[in-house]
Parts: structure tokens; C-alpha cells; sequence
């Protein structure tokens, strides 16, 4: 377990990576099932017990290729916090940690991880009817069901002969704007409408 509190000065600048076409995965980034499963709890709070017995309850933040676990926002937690996701829930009875018992990030190494336990996650969320205007007509807002009626747009055929550069825009002509900031600002404007002046 490595515990690191964050600095301007310690941050290294990311290195160059090879081309794409030459990347190889290595260690756990080789299975993709553990990657998928483990980015999708990115994020989530976890209890995390190690070999000599302590549970720790966090924020999961990322992975190392060799499966080292970061988690920011680390307390140890105490007995009877039930840490761990067990019948208890996973220690949600215990009171809130003093701010001097957190860390910012600790580093679990697999060989000292027994079991990391996310809480709170939806398995169901890529499977559920949230996007559909079904869904979307019928879902609650604010927690108040209104019943929504979707209507089909008809543009009467306005679209058809629609013109981007029409002239009943509420824009400024270039000149107006360069002649209001000249007598504004000050500022005279070196713009010709040519363009000669650029390549």
C-alpha cells in the first residue's frame, strides 16, 4: 500500500506514446472484460480489505497495468463499520470520518488486495428505456408526473428553399462593426474583405 498526497512539483509531464498501430497492451489492460468492469466503477465509493484484515473505504480512481488499485479519499475504516459490502451494507451505518483520517490517494497493491467492494452501482443502466421518446414522454420531472405530448414538427415547406446568407439576420455588416470600434475604441481595423493578405 503507497500513500502519495499531490503537488504541482511531484506531477510528472506525460511521456510520449508510441504510435498507434505499435500499442501492446500489458498485465490487466490485456483482459478486457476486468478493464470494461473496472472503468465502469471509476468513480464509485469501495471498500477495499487487504491481507492484514483492514478495510478501507474510498473513491475508486484508476488502475495500474500490474491491477494496482488507486483510491482517493481513504479512511481506514474501524470494526464496526462493516466495511466489505456484506450484510450489513457495507459499512453506510458508520458515522463520517474526521478530516484528519483521510488521504487523498492510496495505492493497493495486488498482492496485499483480498476483495474490493463498489457500492452503489447500476448494473442495469445500459440496459434500461431512458432514451426513447417513450421513455422521455413518460418520465417524471422535478418528481412530478405530467404527461408530455410529443408533436411532429412540420415545417410547411419553409426549409425547402431556406438560405444560410439570408439578409433578414440580426448581424452587424463587417464594415458597421469596424466603424463602431474605431469611433468606440479607437481601434482601426486592418481587415480586407480580399483576404489578399492571408495565404
Amino acid at each position: 500500500m503507497l500513500m502519495t498526497k499531490k503537488t504541482r512539483s511531484t506531477m510528472k509531464p506525460p511521456s510520449q506514446s508510441p504510435p498507434v498501430s505499435s500499442l501492446v497492451f500489458e498485465g490487466v489492460y490485456n483482459n478486457a472484460r476486468m478493464l470494461h468492469f473496472l472503468t465502469a466503477v471509476v468513480g464509485s465509493t469501495c471498500d477495499v480489505r487487504v491481507k492484514n484484515g483492514a478495510s478501507y473505504e474510498g473513491i475508486f480512481k484508476t488502475l495500474s497495468s500490474q491491477c494496482e488499485l488507486a483510491v482517493d479519499a481513504v479512511h481506514k475504516q474501524s470494526d464496526g463499520d462493516g466495511g466489505g459490502g456484506g450484510e450489513e451494507g457495507g459499512g453506510s451505518q458508520s458515522s463520517p470520518p474526521k478530516i484528519e483520517d483521510i488521504t487523498d490517494t492510496m495505492i493497493f497493491s495486488p498482492a496485499d488486495l483480498v476483495t474490493m467492494t463498489c457500492r452503489d452501482v447500476d448494473l442495469t443502466f445500459a440496459v434500461r428505456d431512458t432514451f426513447t421518446d417513450t421513455s422521455i414522454s413518460s418520465s417524471r420531472v422535478n418528481g412530478d408526473h405530467r404527461e408530455k405530448v410529443l408533436q411532429r414538427w412540420d415545417g410547411n415547406g419553409i426549409g425547402e428553399n431556406f438560405e444560410l446568407e439570408a439578409d433578414t439576420s440580426n448581424g452587424w455588416d463587417a464594415n458597421e462593426m469596424f466603424k463602431f470600434n474605431e469611433e468606440a475604441y479607437g481601434v482601426k481595423s486592418t481587415y480586407d474583405s480580399s483576404l489578399s493578405m492571408y495565404t
